[in-house]
């Protein structure tokens, strides 16, 4: 019997193991966040109002007649990373399907 191939079969399981527990750890740190008025705070006070002024700046470009489309991709940039992380739901909902594929590679079914 060669042991060697046994280490190196399991180290990809070892990897997954690790990734699966990480990303368990994420959503429900999420979750926690997401309850917290803290957090209510930050989304109402800083993160929305980002996302508003990102959105009124993209239409201010794109009415502009120098259109500058690096202007345009820094801002259209920035707003779908205000997006993602003003909404920690959507934020956890892809943390979730990254757990199911997780999944699907160490058993071989989803949750």
């Amino acid at each position: 019997m060669n042991n060697s191939q046994t280490t190196i079969e399991n180290e990809p399981d070892e990897r997954l193991t690790s990734e699966e527990a990480k990303t368990v750890r994420i959503i429900e740190a999420l979750r926690d966040v997401q309850q917290s008025k803290g957090w209510n705070v930050l989304k109402e006070t800083v993160f929305d109002r980002v996302a508003s002024v990102l959105e009124k700046d993209i239409r201010s470009e794109v009415m502009s007649e120098n259109l500058d489309p690096m202007k345009l991709n820094r801002l259209s940039g920035e707003l779908k990373w205000a997006e993602r992380y003003s909404d920690l739901s959507k934020l956890e909902n892809h943390y979730k399907i990254q757990l199911n594929n997780i999944r699907l590679k160490l058993y071989g079914k989803k949750d």
